[in-house]
């Protein structure tokens, strides 16, 4: 799933970095800058908002964090708010939904 949304985005114009694991995602967040991640919420060592969380305590600033699930519930939708996530997408969702987060996500970031 991560590869295809990373194939998407690329055709999509959006320069992508595929991680599987939380930890993975948290060393590349630490060495690289983005204008956005996104996570699903079932992650293999982890979870999609212990990502938020943790990216959110790392120095700097902070990437915008937008979760994804299979699995939507309120609950979910109510912890990613809490967590601090940009945006929430139960799956399946629509393309555009997500090019639209991310073009937001971007825009907020430059305007700073």
């Amino acid at each position: 799933m991560a590869r295809m949304l990373a194939e998407g985005l690329g055709e999509a114009g959006w320069e992508s970095v595929v991680c599987t694991r939380l930890g993975e995602a948290l060393v590349a967040i630490e060495s690289q800058s983005f204008s956005a991640v996104v996570s699903d919420v079932e992650i293999p060592d982890g979870n999609g908002f212990e990502l938020i969380l943790r990216v959110r305590t790392q120095p700097g600033p902070a990437p915008p964090v937008i979760l994804m699930s299979s699995f939507h519930s309120p609950e979910n939708s109510r912890r990613a708010a809490e967590c601090g996530a940009f945006g929430y997408l139960p799956r399946p969702f629509e393309w555009s939904a997500l090019v639209r987060m991310l073009e937001k996500a971007h825009s907020e970031i430059e305007r700073g």
